[in-house]
């Protein structure tokens, strides 16, 4: 048996050990995996489901800007590092994005869907899976600045076997995405526990541009904090046409566990 020698002591006295090379090998490529990296993983649903058309995508920066096309049900990973990464779909004539959703272990997601973009904020690039799945659609068939419609036959969020592995249920309050729309901000809280949920949307520091207040169960919800039309008409009349708003979460549980506060800093374009 072909092996390496290694010295170890041994009841205070040392002696040789034979490695078998097989072992070092296994030992080798475990190291070598546990440094992969987590991925991103991109896919594609077409609605009507089932339609041939490629969709064409563009991601970077990763080198050279990546740009593929994926058709109903595809989809593209890719690993990486700590930072940030854009991934856009690029459909064609008479094609529009109707939804982006996405899983992940933070709140690494800001969400443009009216753009087709989204963007990756990576924490631990060893550690993040992270799955986005896009919905495009037949122009004809999706009203203006809509999201999917149920009932459609299209799973415009990641495959259902993906999620309890890419997010395992929270010891703490998580968020999970947050989307930007035109008059609202929403995310995805997971929360373990029941508990009283107050969201604010802040501007320039403490100037309060919308609030909500839930009392929720433990699970996973979407929760939208409107912006005030006050606010909006004020954004117009001052010309502001991209405004980074800071989304507030306080989450008080009502048996035990501490108050936690969950922020995220959000471009709010008001289109």
């Amino acid at each position: 048996m072909l092996g390496l020698a290694f010295v170890s002591a041994h009841y205070g006295r040392p002696r040789a050990r034979i490695v078998p090379l097989t072992l070092l090998i296994a030992l080798f490529l475990a190291a070598t995996a546990a440094d992969a990296g987590a991925s991103m993983r991109i896919q594609n649903h077409t609605d009507p489901a089932g339609d041939p058309t490629p969709i064409a995508y563009h991601f970077g920066p990763i080198g050279d800007p990546a740009d593929f096309t994926l058709t109903d049900g595809g989809e593209q990973v890719y690993g990486g590092p700590a930072g940030q990464f854009t991934a856009q779909a690029l459909p064609p004539a008479g094609w529009v994005v109707a939804d982006i959703q996405c899983v992940g272990p933070h709140a690494d997601f800001v969400v443009d869907v009216p753009h087709g973009v989204l963007t990756f904020n990576r924490v631990h690039p060893n550690l993040d899976e992270q799955t986005c799945s896009f919905t495009v659609r037949r122009a004809s068939a999706a009203a203006p600045g809509a999201g999917a419609a149920p009932g459609t036959g299209v799973a415009p969020a990641p495959p259902a076997k993906d999620i309890p592995r890419i997010l395992p249920l929270p010891r703490v309050p998580t968020l999970t995405q947050v989307s930007v729309r035109r008059t609202f901000v929403s995310a995805i809280v997971r929360l373990p526990r029941r508990s009283v949920v107050r969201g604010q949307l802040l501007w320039r520091g403490n100037r309060v541009v919308g609030t909500t207040r839930l009392s929720l169960k433990a699970g996973t919800y979407t929760i939208t904090v409107p912006v005030s039309a006050e606010r909006r008409r004020q954004f117009r009349r001052l010309g502001l046409k991209r405004v980074t708003l800071t989304l507030r979460f306080v989450v008080v549980p009502r048996t035990g566990g501490k108050t936690r506060v969950l922020t995220f800093r959000a471009l709010y374009t008001g289109k």
